[in-house]
Parts: C-alpha cells; sequence; structure tokens
C-alpha cells in the first residue's frame, strides 16, 4: 500500500512551514507547524 502524499505548504502569514501527515491517522488531518529549517528534519522522523 502506498504512503499518502504528504504535502508542505508557507505559511506566510505565520511565517511556518506546515506539513499535512496522515500516515498515522489516515482519517484525520494533522498539521505540524514548524518555525524553522533545523526542527524540520526532527519533526517527520
Amino acid at each position: 500500500m502506498n504512503e499518502p502524499i504528504r504535502p508542505i505548504y508557507w505559511d506566510s502569514e505565520d511565517d511556518c512551514l506546515v506539513i499535512l501527515d496522515q500516515r498515522k491517522l489516515p482519517e484525520n488531518v494533522v498539521w505540524l507547524r514548524i518555525k524553522s529549517l533545523d526542527e524540520l528534519e526532527d519533526a517527520i522522523i
């Protein structure tokens, strides 16, 4: 089974990256806000 697509958005109002990740909760939307690119790697492990 293929993993769902995980789009990454740039939220210019909040000046952060927003990642949509449905791997763990396929019926729900999980938004993860990242303040810097350094946090991005830790957040999507």
